[in-house]
């Protein structure tokens, strides 16, 4: 009984992850030229080709990650490239906290957000403790 309840709750997280993951990365697709003039307005990387290699690496990751999470063979996997998806992620609001990016088109719903704040850093904690409850219980 405590097997079917612990793989329900495995299986919870990882569909949540996997199903905000895909939307966020579609989105982010989708809005590509926002999410990097985001990137380019947090001041983190200054080469303009660097830049753009890592904006086309984090939404790839993410998409890869969305799928791979689902399937338990390939969630310690998963599970590692979240954590540095996410603490990349984190370091980049911490280092921006209290700005307004106007060139973000509002429409990400994680780690991008439009303005950093409390709630925005402590939302991409959230899924780094989430990657971190994979990893642990995989």
């Amino acid at each position: 009984m405590i097997n079917i309840i612990y793989t329900i709750l495995q299986l919870i997280v990882c569909l949540t992850i996997s199903i905000t993951f895909y939307s966020n990365g579609v989105k982010k697709i989708k809005n590509i030229y926002s999410y990097y003039k985001s990137f380019q307005e947090y001041n983190i990387i200054s080469n303009k080709k660097i830049l753009k290699m890592i904006v086309s690496m984090l939404i790839s990751f993410e998409l890869m990650l969305c799928i791979m999470i689902l399937f338990p063979s390939f969630r310690l996997t998963a599970s590692i490239v979240g954590m540095f998806i996410q603490a990349f992620y984190i370091l980049t609001l911490i280092l921006n906290y209290g700005r307004n990016i106007s060139s973000n088109c509002g429409c990400f719903n994680i780690n991008v957000p439009k303005y950093i704040d409390f709630k925005s850093v402590a939302v991409s904690f959230i899924y780094l403790y989430l990657f971190v409850i994979v990893l642990l219980f995989n």
